[in-house]
């Protein structure tokens, strides 16, 4: 606790990565993830509508902040002008020794000597130690291939003539591979490569295999959360995926609301994002915004009837009603 109230009493890391973020960095203060997992999104729609090929690469490390080198980050962070006295006190509480607490009972304390703590106040800003200086070099080594980041999830992605793309990525995933394996960070081989014509993945897929990387060759993945896909229909799937899942949270929401007029925050705090995360740019039919109005009526109470469209408006302001509250979001986003 004492930590945790220095770091709020001290503004020199804020004022650091103002001063330390690139266009490439899509966790700065005033980013946001869903806007840059939807300029992926639309770049891939609109250039598979082309002649263009269109090829991502979505690379994923092993245990990121478990595996994160000290030594290494340190110097990075002196490079960088880090402050100083900010280092050393995160740097005493990340590697102080920890404890694991089960029914009251404390376990002896285990010596840490790698790793950070992911919740800490400056997690992400050592994030950016790590990748900030390489992730530039990158995007001015190979400007034909964008590279983005966001803390550790890191998205490639190139588009042009096909054989030309195929052969800029390639150079730039070597690179990044390269540069992962420098800072003693492993990529794991859930990396997912995506591209409009299938068989480019495959072959993109195999020169990297021979480089000893691997990864995965798909037609649509997880992009901060968000479908990404060359087609309309290859990013439906992951809403309609996470609808079903999310039945589960209404449901729970719905049975509090008997003895609790609470249970309509929990909706719009929690259930309402968890059913539409993601909609603006993968879409969510008619039918499926009704049964989330279905939900809401159930929660205030409401079964059946004429008045259940303005009863909402009531209970949730007139923004707050599902249907309305999804159109303000997705005019938000554009």
């Amino acid at each position: 606790m004492l930590y945790r109230h220095t770091l709020r009493g001290r503004d020199q890391v804020a004022v650091w990565e103002d001063a330390h973020t690139g266009p490439f960095d899509t966790a700065g203060k005033g980013k946001s993830a869903l806007l840059a997992a939807a300029y992926r999104s639309i770049k891939a729609e609109v250039y598979g509508q082309t002649e263009d090929q269109v090829i991502a690469v979505f690379h994923d490390f092993e245990k990121f902040f478990d595996t994160i080198d000290i030594p290494i980050l340190i110097e990075k962070a002196l490079e960088l002008q880090f402050p100083v006295l900010d280092l050393a006190l995160t740097i005493m509480q990340h590697l102080a020794p920890r404890v694991i607490q089960c029914d009251a009972f404390c376990s002896k304390p285990i010596l840490v000597n790698r790793s950070i703590l992911a919740g800490c106040r400056h997690s992400v800003a050592l994030t950016r130690v790590l990748m900030l200086t390489r992730i530039t070099k990158l995007n001015i080594e190979h400007p034909l291939v964008a590279t983005d980041v966001c803390v550790d999830d890191t998205a490639m992605l190139t588009y042009g003539e096909r054989q030309e793309s195929l052969d800029n990525i390639t150079r730039a995933v070597i690179d990044f591979a390269n540069f992962a394996h420098s800072m003693h960070l492993k990529l794991s081989h859930k990396g997912v490569i995506v591209a409009k014509i299938h068989q480019d993945c495959k072959k993109l897929a195999f020169r990297l295999k021979q480089k000893g990387i691997k990864y995965q060759v798909n037609d649509s993945t997880r992009d901060l959360g968000i479908s990404f896909a060359n087609s309309p229909k290859g990013k439906r799937q992951l809403i309609n995926q996470r609808t079903k899942n999310a039945n589960k949270t209404g449901v729970k929401i719905q049975s509090l609301s008997s003895i609790s007029r609470k249970a309509k925050l929990l909706f719009s705090g929690s259930g309402f994002p968890k059913f539409t995360w993601g909609f603006q740019v993968s879409g969510m039919s008619r039918m499926q915004w009704l049964k989330l109005e279905t939900a809401a009526a159930n929660i205030t109470g409401i079964k059946k009837g004429r008045c259940r469209y303005p009863t909402l408006c009531i209970a949730y302001g007139p923004n707050g009603h599902p249907f309305a509250r999804g159109i303000r979001e997705l005019f938000v986003l554009v």
